[in-house]
């Protein structure tokens, strides 16, 4: 009966399995290498950029099981220097596994390994607020998955921030998509948002398909507890694209026959049919091109609260200039931020032309939108940056008409 134990002791003192073809490191190599500078009073120069090279591409797990050893080692091994090797090999797991801009996060180690609800929720809230999104995202998509409708209900919040930030769409769309599936309420309402202010199609579909149904959920969303029913929400996103003259309130539509439902439901998808482009993103001022030219600027507060965000139009043969002024950025909750700004887009080149806007009280992560005919569909997002400062996005498209 003791050798099982004895046999999974063993197994954990083993490097990890090769994959089939795989090329492995001499781990226990690694391991004496680095257990050479452990033993030292104190880290040379250039000692910590020659172990950061000989970690460069050495997997997450394999890196795992080389700080596990390191860590058995007898204390007659270990100098003063030994704690410090321990923390570059740390650093380099963690960027292998999140990327290297995790360890921008103060106590990134100690709060990856925390695993409550409490405590992965304001990773990921904070992880959103990385300039690099590769973390928050790997992170959103790990957890999006959990057990906890908490924990997939903040990842769902933290994957809509990154359609708006400068996340891969092709991986983060996906996730949002699939969340609509998911069994908690709050967690289905939250992706339907997000997706129909990133005007993601997909969107539209799902709230013709489940307008008006009765499941709800009271539960925090972005600091702040509200009751959530995706199917008011996808009344709502009917109401919005469709630009009805006589918009049903959600409330409303719940309380008619069903025979009326149905009615309204298929006006609703007569107009579907019909539509042309993306009326989540086009409205009456299309049609644009599907992709936008992205652009982005820093903005420090305490230097300056304005940014300019430049873009090069193919089709106007212009440049095109957004000034940004008047910057207020509040805290609504720990995690929920509102913006107000003054904005200018000028045209030069064949294209001449300016026009200003005002955004007041717009959730930062929500796109406002400012569609000009003529010129394009111009939509501004503003990312909370670590340290106070703001990350300003810009996404234009182009506009088709004649």
């Amino acid at each position: 009966m003791r050798i099982l134990p004895l046999l999974l002791a063993l197994a954990a003192l083993s490097p990890p399995a090769l994959a089939e073809g795989e090329k492995k490191p001499d781990l226990p190599g690694l391991v004496k290498f680095l257990k050479s500078f452990g033993g030292k009073k104190a880290l040379a120069r250039k000692e910590p950029e020659a172990i950061g090279k000989r970690l460069e591409g050495v997997p997450a797990d394999d890196l795992s099981w080389v700080l596990d050893r390191l860590r058995e080692a007898e204390e007659k091994e270990r100098g003063p220097a030994a704690a410090e090797v321990e923390r570059l090999v740390e650093d380099a797991m963690l960027s292998a596994r999140w990327s290297p801009g995790i360890l921008r996060l103060p106590d990134a180690a100690k709060r990856l390994s925390d695993g409550t609800d409490e405590g992965r929720c304001a990773l990921l809230a904070d992880a959103s607020r990385l300039e690099d999104p590769e973390p928050a995202t790997r992170l959103a998509l790990e957890s999006i998955g959990a057990a906890s409708a908490a924990v997939r209900l903040r990842a769902a919040e933290t994957l809509g921030d990154l359609a708006s930030w400068g996340g891969d769409a092709g991986r983060v769309l996906p996730a949002l998509v699939k969340a609509l599936g998911d069994a908690s309420p709050a967690v289905r309402d939250v992706a339907l948002e997000r997706l129909a202010d990133v005007a993601e199609p997909s969107a539209l579909d799902w709230a013709l398909a489940h307008a008006g149904e009765e499941g709800e959920e009271e539960a925090v969303v972005r600091g702040k507890k509200e009751v959530r029913r995706p199917g008011d929400r996808a009344i709502r996103v009917l109401n919005q694209a469709s630009r009805t003259k006589n918009p049903v309130e959600p409330e409303a539509f719940r309380m008619l026959p069903a025979e009326e439902r149905a009615a309204v439901l298929e006006g609703f998808k007569a107009w579907r049919a019909g539509a042309k482009g993306n009326p989540l993103r086009d409205a009456g001022e299309g049609p644009f091109d599907p992709v936008a030219k992205t652009s982005s600027a820093v903005v420090d507060p305490k230097m300056d609260a304005a940014g300019a965000v430049r873009w090069w139009s193919d089709v106007d043969r212009a440049q095109f200039r957004l000034d940004l002024e008047e910057f207020d950025v509040v805290a609504v909750s720990k995690v929920d931020y509102v913006a107000s700004f003054r904005l200018t887009v000028i045209a030069s080149g064949q294209r001449q032309g300016s026009w200003e806007a005002f955004a007041r009280g717009v959730r930062c992560g929500m796109r406002h939108r400012l569609p000009r005919r003529g010129f394009g569909l111009v939509e501004t997002s503003i990312q909370p940056l670590l340290a106070g400062r703001w990350k300003v996005w810009v996404r234009a498209y182009e506009w088709r008409g004649g």
